[in-house]
Formats: C-alpha cells, sequence, structure tokens
C-alpha cells in the first residue's frame, strides 16, 4: 500500500483510490474531506494515471485554493504546481483569455468586478432617464446576477414581468449586455456562461478541453448554481473521471443562486456515478453528532448519511438554556465564558453564532461590560455598522453642535439635496467665524453665500434634529423621533436599498439598545451612551488570551470550537421566519445541523420567552430545531436574573407566539383588584407608577417578577406592587 494511504479510513482510502468513473464523496462534517481530496489528486499523479496539468480541481475560494496548492507541495510531488487549481471563474477565465475570440471578444476582455458594475448600471439608469432612487443600480445588478446563475435572457425576464418595473428591469438587463459587449467586458457571472457557450459551440475548443483534463474534482458541489454544474458536465463529458465532493446537509447558500438539487441529483446525471460516504467525524463528541443527525434527519430531501465518531461519549450533554429575553441571554453566555476560562478554556476556543446579524448588539454588550474580549467575524460589530453609525450622528449633533464629523455624515444621508457645493459654502463661513458647522447651520441668516434655496434645505435638517432634540428626555425616544422625521425610515422600507431589511433590524435593535441603557443608567444621558457605543465599537483589540468569536451561522461553515453557543432558538428568529414563509424550512434546518457540527466538546442552544423590535415586544415559542433534540441527550436549564441557572422542563413550553405592542395592551383590560397571587408569564398587570405591563417572569417563592411597561421599558419588581389586569 502506496504512504499516501497510511493514516486514512476504509472510506478515505476508497475515495482516494476510486479513480475511474464518475464519483461522489459524501463528505460529513469534521470527516477529514480536505485531506482526502488533497491525497486523492496525489495519489493519481503518483500512480501517473495523468500529467499534473491533465488535473482540473475546483474549489470555491482563492484562498482555499492557495491552500491546497501548499499542501500538495508540502508533499513534494514534482510537478504539482501545473495543476489546474482554483475557483470557477479563475478556470472559466483562464480559458477564454485563450478562445475569447471565438466569440467576438478579444483575448485582453475586461472583467468588471462589483463596483465597475454598479458604475455601469448608474450610467444605463441616467441615460435611460430613471430615477436612481426608484432603480438602484445595485438592486439591479443583483436580479441580472441572479437571472444569469438561473440561466434567463433578458427577453426571458421580459415574459415574465407582471409590473413595469420588471418589465424596465429586463430593458436594463439587454442594455447592461449590449455595454459590455461594446466595451469588451464580461462580469464574473459571464465568465462562466461564455465559457459554456464556448465549450458547446466549437467542436474544436470542446475537444480540446475534454482531452486535456482527464481528470476534474469540485469541491463544496453542494453549493454549485446551475451554471456551475453545466461547466462541470461539458468538461467532463468524455472521460467521466468527475468526482464532486460534499454534503447536502451543508447546502445553506440557496439566497444566493446555489441548488442543492445538483448534489442530489449526481448519479441521475452520472448513472455509473459510485458514492463513498464519509461519515466518520474527527471533530465532535457522538453526543453532538448524534443530535446533528437527529435534527438533519427531519429533511426529505437529502442523502442517506449518518455521521459517527470513535471519539467516545461525552460526560456533557447538550444544553438548552430558556431565559427570558435577548439580554438575559446574553447574560447567560457572559456568565458561562467566566466558567469555561475557570475550567481550563480559552477565549478563542469558544464561539457565539447567530441567525442574522442584528443579534450580536445584546451579545457584544455584555462582553464590553464583563470585560471579555471578542471579535465579530463576517461582519462588522454592530456600532460599526453603516446605518448604526448614521443614527449615533444624528444623536451626536444634538449632544453637541461642534462635531463636524458627524454632521458631515449625515446631513445629506439620506438624500435631501445638500450637495458638496453648498456643504462647501457652509464651511468656508463655519472657518471664517471659528463656529461648527451645525453651529452655522443655527445661524443661517447670517450666512450671505447661500442660497435661499440651500439655505431652505439646511432649515429642514436643522428642524429634524431640533424636533429630535425637544421630542424627548430619553434616549428612545430622540432615536424613534429622528429615525422618522429625518426620512431614514422611508429610505430602508423603500426596497430599493442594498440589504435594507437587514439594516432597518439593525436601526430597530439599536433603539432597544438604548432603550435597556435609558433604564439600566439612569442619569447617564446622551453623553454616556454615545460614550458606550464609542467603547463597544472599539473592543477589537486582540489580547495575548485571544478572543470570543461572534458570527452569524452562515459565517461559522467550515471553522470550529471547543464550545459553542447557538443564540435565539426561537420560532421566527430561528428559523426565520421570513425563509419558511418562502417555504425553505429544509435550509433553516441545514443551517441548524452546520451550527450544531462547529461545536466540538460542549454546545449550549439558548432560547428566550420575549424579544424586542424597537419598543414592540412579542412573546416567543422555542425553535422548532429543539423539539427534534434526543431528550436523553439534552439538558434543559433555566436562567433568569434571580437565581441563574436551575432545572427546566423536559421540552421547553410552546408559549402563544403573540405579538404585542403597546397600543395592543393599552386597549386590553381593566384594572382590577387581585394582587399578585398567581402571577404567571404572559398576565396583563398594572403598576400605579408605571401603567400597564406584561409579565415575562415571575417567582413564586420569592414574589419577584419581571414585566414589560410599554410607557416604562422592563422592570423587576415585587409582584405584591402589582395587580393583575
Amino acid at each position: 500500500m502506496t504512504q499516501l494511504l497510511e493514516g486514512l479510513n476504509t472510506q478515505q482510502q476508497k475515495a482516494v483510490q476510486t479513480t475511474d468513473g464518475p464519483l461522489l464523496i459524501l463528505a460529513g462534517a469534521g470527516s477529514g474531506k480536505t485531506r482526502t481530496i488533497i491525497t486523492r489528486i496525489a495519489y493519481i499523479l503518483e500512480q501517473r494515471l495523468a500529467y499534473p496539468d491533465q488535473i482540473l480541481a475546483i474549489t470555491f475560494t482563492n484562498k482555499a485554493a492557495g491552500e491546497m496548492k501548499e499542501r500538495i507541495a508540502g508533499m513534494g510531488i514534482a510537478g504539482s504546481e501545473r495543476i489546474w487549481m482554483s475557483t470557477f471563474h479563475a478556470a472559466c477565465a483562464r480559458i477564454l483569455r485563450q478562445f475569447a475570440d471565438r466569440l467576438g471578444y478579444t483575448k485582453r476582455f475586461k472583467i468588471l468586478d462589483a463596483a465597475d458594475q454598479k458604475q455601469l448600471m448608474k450610467a444605463i439608469i441616467k441615460n435611460q432617464e430613471l430615477n436612481p432612487k426608484e432603480y438602484v443600480p445595485a438592486k439591479i445588478i443583483s436580479k441580472i446576477s441572479r437571472a444569469k446563475n438561473d440561466k434567463k435572457s433578458p427577453d426571458d425576464l421580459r415574459q415574465e414581468a407582471k409590473s413595469k418595473e420588471g418589465r424596465i428591469t429586463a430593458q436594463l438587463y439587454a442594455r447592461y449586455n449590449e455595454e459590455l459587449r461594446r466595451s469588451d467586458s464580461m462580469d464574473f457571472d459571464d465568465l462562466i456562461l461564455n465559457a459554456n457557450r464556448l465549450i458547446r459551440s466549437d467542436e474544436e475548443v470542446r475537444n480540446y478541453l475534454q482531452n486535456k483534463f482527464k481528470y476534474i474534482l469540485v469541491d463544496e458541489f453542494q453549493d454549485t448554481n446551475r451554471p456551475q454544474n453545466e461547466f462541470v458536465k461539458l468538461i467532463g463529458a468524455k472521460n467521466a473521471n468527475v468526482c464532486v465532493c460534499g454534503d447536502e446537509d451543508q447546502s445553506i447558500y440557496g439566497w444566493r443562486g446555489a441548488q442543492v438539487e445538483n448534489i442530489l441529483n449526481f448519479t441521475y446525471e452520472w448513472p455509473d456515478a459510485q458514492i463513498v460516504r464519509l461519515e466518520q467525524n474527527y471533530r465532535s463528541t457522538s453526543t453532538i453528532l448524534n443530535c446533528a443527525n437527529a435534527v438533519i434527519k427531519n429533511n426529505k430531501n437529502r442523502l442517506n448519511k449518518k455521521l459517527w465518531t470513535e471519539n467516545g461519549e461525552s460526560d456533557a450533554k447538550l444544553q438548552v438554556i430558556d431565559s427570558e429575553s435577548p439580554i438575559t441571554e446574553a447574560s447567560f453566555i457572559a456568565d458561562k465564558v467566566s466558567e469555561l476560562l475557570s475550567r481550563g478554556y480559552r477565549y478563542g476556543d469558544l464561539a457565539v453564532l447567530y441567525r442574522a446579524n442584528y443579534q450580536s448588539r445584546s451579545i457584544e454588550n455584555a462582553f464590553v461590560n464583563a470585560g471579555i474580549p471578542y471579535k465579530t467575524i463576517g461582519s462588522l460589530n454592530f456600532y460599526q455598522r453603516a446605518e448604526v453609525k448614521d443614527m449615533l450622528s444624528y444623536l451626536a449633533l444634538i449632544e453637541s453642535n461642534k462635531d463636524d464629523v458627524a454632521f458631515e455624515r449625515i446631513v445629506n444621508q439620506p438624500k435631501r439635496g445638500l450637495g458638496p457645493a453648498a456643504i462647501e459654502k457652509l464651511r468656508e463661513f463655519a472657518e471664517f467665524k471659528g463656529w461648527g458647522l451645525y453651529e452655522t447651520v443655527q445661524n443661517l441668516e447670517d450666512v450671505p453665500t447661500l442660497t435661499n434655496a440651500q439655505k431652505n434645505k439646511f432649515k429642514r435638517f436643522r428642524n429634524i434634529i431640533e424636533t429630535a432634540r425637544d421630542s424627548s428626555d430619553t434616549i428612545t425616544g430622540r432615536l424613534e423621533t429622528l429615525f422618522e422625521q429625518s426620512g431614514y425610515a422611508d429610505y430602508l422600507s423603500s426596497e430599493k436599498v442594498e440589504n435594507g431589511q437587514s439594516r432597518l433590524d439593525n436601526i430597530r435593535e439599536l433603539i432597544t439598545g438604548a432603550e435597556q441603557f435609558d433604564l439600566e443608567h439612569p442619569g447617564a444621558g446622551l453623553t454616556g451612551f454615545l460614550e458606550h457605543a464609542a467603547l463597544t465599537s472599539s473592543t477589537d483589540e486582540t489580547s495575548e488570551e485571544g478572543q470570543v468569536s461572534l458570527m452569524t451561522l452562515h459565517s461559522a461553515k467550515g471553522l470550529e470550537y471547543p464550545v459553542v453557543f447557538m443564540t435565539g432558538m426561537v420560532e421566527d428568529v430561528f428559523p426565520s421566519g421570513l425563509s419558511i414563509s418562502e417555504g425553505n424550512e429544509e435550509e433553516e434546518r441545514r443551517l441548524c445541523y452546520v451550527g450544531i457540527t462547529r461545536a466540538m466538546e460542549e454546545l449550549y442552544l439558548c432560547s428566550y420567552q420575549t424579544r424586542f423590535a424597537g419598543r414592540d415586544y412579542y412573546s416567543c415559542e422555542p425553535s422548532r430545531f429543539i423539539n427534534e433534540l434526543p431528550e436523553e441527550l439534552v439538558e434543559f436549564k433555566n436562567y433568569d436574573r434571580f437565581g441563574g441557572l436551575s432545572d427546566g422542563e423536559k421540552r421547553p413550553t410552546f408559549r402563544s407566539g403573540l405579538g404585542f405592542n403597546k397600543e395592543m395592551l393599552l386597549e386590553n383590560g381593566q384594572v382590577g383588584d387581585k394582587r399578585s397571587a398567581g402571577l404567571k408569564t404572559g398576565d396583563l398587570v398594572f403598576h400605579k407608577n408605571f401603567g400597564k405591563g406584561v409579565v415575562t417572569q415571575y417567582r413564586s417563592k420569592k414574589d419577584m417578577a419581571v414585566v414589560v411597561f410599554p410607557e416604562n421599558g422592563v422592570k423587576t419588581m415585587k409582584g405584591s406592587y402589582l395587580t393583575k389586569l
């Protein structure tokens, strides 16, 4: 047996040595997939089944391709640098550089990046005399990319269009393609589409490429789209030595065009294909794997695969922690981090995963308060996100009329006709007087160089700031006024803004955070809140002890940590309510499976009873994925502000799921005369100072309740102070 196979298990060896014909390597999480792929390539070369430049190996990122090249080079195999190892786009670009003239391009064609695409579309929209606020370049480019990945032409979109917007999008798509051809350019989608068109239409090129590549290997095949799958079939049609490696249970990118059907249907498209299953996991305990298997088996569209390990049983069961709110959830995680450190774990061993970026806010706050170093992976820290910084800049102007940085950031955000020329006139006069820019706006009548139209626009901006300043004594109230009066709410809600819904969620989470700050830091005021935000946004300095990793579940794919916290495990958050409404429950479940299999030793699933969106409050049901876990492998716990962790129900009780807000509360019930006897979660109550509220948690032994008051926030108090409604 060749030395290359030493250390591989039986299935890995089979994957390496099965070199003739199509092969599907069904590689479960943590099953040694990368080592198997690299060894397979080395084996083909060692056995002299092909020359290095007869191997085409496709990965999904340049980083992954580079790492694989380094590892193969480190094995000392001669000529390994000549292997075609790259991304789909790089491989297609290399082919087109050789043959693009056969499609009417020059061999020096330009490849447009995302910024180039937006600039081109902006020019097209202007040329077509369309409103760029209504037809946002980034949105149009995204629609065109999706159409190309679905192999749809402008005519296809035109025929499908059911509205004026749809017809104009098809028109812009056609014009965009014309401009690309005219300027001898291709975008990233075109690289694959044009390579496919070339191979299909040109017999000479097709024969050359099919004869050249004796072996084809594609990693992460579950993430391929239709054109990428077609490219593999076109190149591999002659020799049929096509090996694809992937895991349908980790297909989580359907929202960007990936089609899990490509891996599910591989054996139908390649009838002679063999399947090798890599099911032995080298990462996690059997407890974690059995929980992952129990969740994912509920998906119908999957191949038969079950992870197992020789790591042995772990004493640590998977823990489900039910708490009162995301804030309490974050407190639990901060407390648990301290305990884990005392047990010998390092910060770098820990990861917190969430479904959406806005959920990081409460975690970040808890970590800052506890002095826990952290880093956000795949996104900015909460307070560094553009829309959050914009709203903080509005608040900063209320705090100080000399904050020129804040002024310049938001004076024309969203657009209100105050361009560089008007701002430059203002700046010149401000420098002359020694004033701040906003201070100058407060004295517009003294600025002789501004036109009346410019003065009126600055006045409208000034009214926004002054109205918010006078609207409330609370940070929350001022933020809400700014959000509405500035036009920012309408701007993000227009559906013309890229990632508009996600950005709206971040603003609502900022308002929730402001309300929490108002309650927890009475008297700190706006200065204290802005200082809190500044300190929180600067916490990503690396310490010698490392940092806890915070990231979305999508960003976690491919990573592993000894201890993992999965947060927000409630219906409508995870699984996402939007994804469920669009029929994507199976992808949400795959995302859960990915999260569970990131954990090596300990896993904590966190749910809560009440969540806040802006100033609206919602009763929450535990995620359906929690109910799919085997009871014998799970420990259910409650966490509250009174006594920390306590034993919970075997299954968290499914609550009403009723959304409620201030108006709904005030319409319900009359003040009764019965005091706290029999208080329970969900009860409507009345307090003489705080008004009507809802009980989110009650401890009868201590007669202590946590109550949400729409007018006054969250309060913890004796139940005897409350009257049931």
